[in-house]
């Protein structure tokens, strides 16, 4: 009994580490080896909003249902989120040049959020922040690497507003695209 004991300690800790070993994305589409975004020195990032679902329902459904104030609200915190993937994806990218796309860049990033919850906290009940997007790479006009991600952000009293609860969540992102495309320099 102790010596199975010993092997299932071992053995669930084996996978405990390598699953930490993990990329943070799932694969949907890889170009392969090498990477054509190697050796690239320019990324423009446009957002895609169209496969956003908030509450169960399509941005634009959603919005529908909202009062203006709280509209408002929500495209604060969208341009807030657009606005800080950017600046943190050319922050973690020295050496590279990330813009706002202006179509004239060699490599394009499409930012496809799917799903954002915005969360709230209230002193004794909270629910998370959350953004998961796909990360959609095109080299020469022509999709070469798709990865999405979650990220999820907790409310709580160090992280109360959900605008700054979204940029967290923006950062994280711009975080693992710089992730991604690091790796996509080192594939060989």
């Amino acid at each position: 009994m102790t010596r199975r004991y010993a092997l299932s300690t071992v053995a669930l800790l084996s996978f405990a580490l390598l699953a930490g070993c993990a990329p943070p994305w799932r694969v949907i589409r890889q170009s392969g080896v090498p990477s054509p975004l190697r050796g690239q020195a320019s990324i423009g990032v446009s957002f895609e909003w169209a496969r956003a679902s908030l509450g169960g329902r399509s941005e634009q459904d959603w919005l529908a249902t909202q009062p203006p104030e709280d509209q408002a609200s929500y495209m604060e915190v969208r341009n807030a989120l657009m606005s800080t993937f950017v600046s943190e994806l050319a922050q973690e990218l020295p050496g590279v040049m990330v813009q706002p796309s202006t179509g004239q860049e060699t490599v394009q990033l499409s930012v496809q959020p799917l799903l954002l919850e915005m969360g709230f906290y209230r002193v004794v009940i909270a629910q998370d922040s959350r953004l998961d997007s796909a990360l959609v790479w095109s080299v020469g006009g022509v999709a070469t690497d798709e990865v999405t991600l979650q990220t999820r952000i907790t409310a709580n009293l160090y992280n109360p507003s959900i605008l700054g609860r979204m940029n967290d969540a923006a950062t994280r992102t711009a975080r693992i695209a710089a992730q991604f495309w690091r790796h996509a320099q080192q594939a060989q």
